[in-house]
């Protein structure tokens, strides 16, 4: 399974007392959990039941969810309503005015009947069967996310890939001549110790040496790109990859520090920047 995008659509449609109720769930990016509802019940327990379905199915996100009722029976033929107002208008000379006046009227006695119809709190049956259909709902959320997830999951092993070669390349330059590094050291070193004996010259640049070695940081990178792998392969969450990424850029903070002028910092740099790639990448995963 792989990682869960944080954006996302899904629906349900059902009947319902004879009414037809339609739940539309969207998400969005949020560092955490943010539900947000919209519907016409006015029972204030369905807020708790929508907002505890949700968290079954996600753990962060922003999600906002719809839901609307249509009442089959209680729909208007506007097109009637206004030839019928017309023919009351030319009947009785109430003229354009009035007939505004009317038509008006008409569609506020509309609303006001869909408002009352909608506003009816659901029996417990019925709080079931919304339940039930959110979870429809939620499912094909998940679904969509799960798809987003894996076009994600292919962008990242891409950047992971690139990272692999770059750090190969970093392992290669830092192995390879030694002894040239020895002399660039000895050189730099001389202009600023003058005054040091030859052993303990000697001794000081094999303890530079030594503290410029990154083989420690290759080995630590080389973990993390293994973690990143499996966290992406087992639907990882995004702040577990977010903390590895992190770690990333650190190691290679410390591999830049302890290369100074040698080829192996403008690869760090190019390492840095992909990481950055994915640190985009990864605030849209779940």
């Amino acid at each position: 399974m792989t990682v869960f995008s944080m954006t996302g659509y899904g629906k349900s449609r059902h009947s319902n007392n004879n009414s037809n109720i339609l739940i539309e769930v969207k998400s969005l990016n949020s560092r955490f959990l943010d539900v947000k509802l919209k519907h016409p019940f006015a029972d204030v327990e369905i807020d708790f039941l929508l907002r505890e379905a949700v968290k079954k199915y996600l753990q962060r996100g922003r999600i906002e969810i719809f839901i609307s009722v249509e009442s089959p029976e209680k729909s208007h033929d506007s097109t009637t309503d206004l030839n019928e107002l017309r023919v009351l208008s030319a009947r009785e000379n109430l003229g354009e005015l009035r007939l505004e006046h009317l038509l008006l009227s008409r569609i506020a006695d509309i609303q006001m009947q869909m408002i009352t119809m909608e506003r009816k709190a659901l029996n417990p049956i019925d709080k079931e069967k919304l339940l039930e259909n959110l979870g429809v709902a939620l499912h094909a959320l998940n679904e969509f996310r799960s798809r987003e997830g894996e076009a994600l999951t292919e962008v990242l092993k891409g950047h992971f890939k690139e990272l692999a070669e770059h750090l190969e390349t970093i392992e290669n330059s830092s192995s390879q001549a030694p002894e040239k590094r020895f002399e660039v050291l000895k050189e730099r070193a001389a202009k600023l110790i003058s005054d040091t004996s030859e052993f303990n010259f000697e001794k000081e640049l094999v303890a530079l040496i030594d503290r410029m070695d990154i083989s420690e940081e290759i080995i630590r990178l080389k973990t993390h790109f293994g973690a990143l792998n499996e966290l992406i392969t087992h639907r990882g969450t995004g702040k577990e990859i977010e903390f590895i990424t992190q770690e990333l850029i650190r190691e290679f903070n410390t591999i830049s520090s302890k290369s100074p002028g040698t080829e192996v910092s403008p690869i760090t740099v190019k390492c840095k920047n992909t990481v950055e790639k994915i640190k985009e990448i990864v605030a849209n995963i779940e």
